[in-house]
């Protein structure tokens, strides 16, 4: 559960750069609207049955979860940095 407590910060770190990338490149609220609206929906369609799989083996999925948003999101910033030259 540690393991949890600590990591979903990034996951939240790295969905927040994807969508902040989406804002900056379309400048559409409704398409960020309809990112974060997915996000939220595949979020709550995972946790509904999460439940129903037998195993400790659910923490790890939100582990990787986690580093898989944080390390994407990390790239998507790294590619507007090259982008803009700043």
């Amino acid at each position: 559960m540690l393991a949890l407590l600590l990591l979903n910060p990034l996951g939240h770190i790295g969905a927040g750069n994807v969508i902040g990338w989406l804002w900056i490149r379309t400048r559409s609220i409704w398409l960020v609207t309809l990112a974060h609206g997915a996000l939220n929906n595949w979020g709550q369609y995972a946790f509904k049955y999460m439940a129903d799989s037998p195993g400790g083996n659910n923490i790890w999925l939100l582990v990787a979860l986690n580093l898989t948003l944080f390390t994407v999101g990390i790239a998507f910033l790294l590619r507007l940095k090259r982008q803009s030259d700043v």
